[in-house]
């Protein structure tokens, strides 16, 4: 049974919470509820070595409601892989270029080679990698994506660019620009195994629940304006996720078997 110790502060702008100790062990779901993901599910299409001469690429999908997944490139570089992501690579690298795209969110470890840049796309973006270690965040349902420096430098270019060092993030529409409110380890909290929410809204963190436990999100009526701040442990059930999160003044309702949640009236 996963021992649980829960503080909460009430806020005139929303809720602080915690969740200590944490555990690897994923907490069982009773009846109609969610549990977390257990496993990854994570599938590849591989190149199949057809043509000649061509660039053979190999599609790595992660999709909704499975573990993170870890990967090494043919040059060594490493990725994780969040929930509902992809990574398009080729089979190996050519000798003079590493050239990789991504859907969804990745944390990057780029393996060394002055000799062969790696560039990460996705879209119109595209991250030059000058050190070693990032984060992007692409998620479709969501029009602006990040790039978080970790370790190393990073370019960024979307029309316009901009080098982020380690601690530095940009957000990108149109255009490149820097970001102020952010804190890095809460952008390598889902790596850690946690949700990290700062001043966010219901809409929002319910999109990142929904991907994590593969469940559709309806509201009746608008969405409830709340915010909240504080991490939860991504191991815990959907059902043990949301009281939390909602602290019973918002009402909600889990269909488990059409893996669907609908929140209010």
């Amino acid at each position: 049974m996963v021992r649980v110790t829960v503080i909460i502060l009430l806020l005139c702008i929303g809720v602080w919470w915690a969740f200590r100790p944490r555990s690897s062990v994923v907490q069982v779901a009773g009846p109609n509820d969610v549990g977390a993901p257990a496993r990854c599910y994570a599938t590849t299409v591989l190149a199949d070595g057809r043509g000649s001469g061509e660039l053979l690429f190999n599609i790595l999908n992660n999709p909704r409601g499975s573990a993170v997944f870890e990967v090494t490139l043919s040059d060594g570089t490493r990725v994780w892989l969040n929930a509902g992501s992809s990574l398009r690579c080729p089979a190996v690298f050519p000798s003079d270029d590493r050239t990789v795209d991504v859907a969804g969110e990745a944390y990057f470890e780029v393996a060394s080679d002055a000799r062969r840049p790696f560039r990460v796309k996705n879209g119109n973006m595209v991250v030059n990698v000058l050190g070693t270690s990032f984060n992007i965040r692409t998620y479709n349902d969501n029009p602006l994506r990040r790039v978080t420096g970790v370790e190393g430098k990073v370019r960024v270019t979307c029309d316009n660019s901009l080098v982020l060092d380690a601690g530095e993030q940009a957000v990108v529409e149109d255009r490149v620009e820097g970001a102020k409110d952010f804190h890095v380890d809460a952008v390598m909290a889902w790596k850690n195994g946690l949700f990290s929410f700062s001043h966010t809204d219901l809409v929002s963190a319910m999109r990142e629940i929904g991907r994590w436990y593969n469940v559709d999100v309806s509201y009746e009526g608008n969405a409830p304006d709340r915010y909240f701040t504080g991490r939860l442990d991504r191991t815990l059930t959907l059902d043990h996720i949301l009281k939390t999160l909602t602290d019973g003044r918002i009402p909600y309702s889990i269909d488990a078997g059409k893996r669907r949640v609908t929140i209010g009236p």
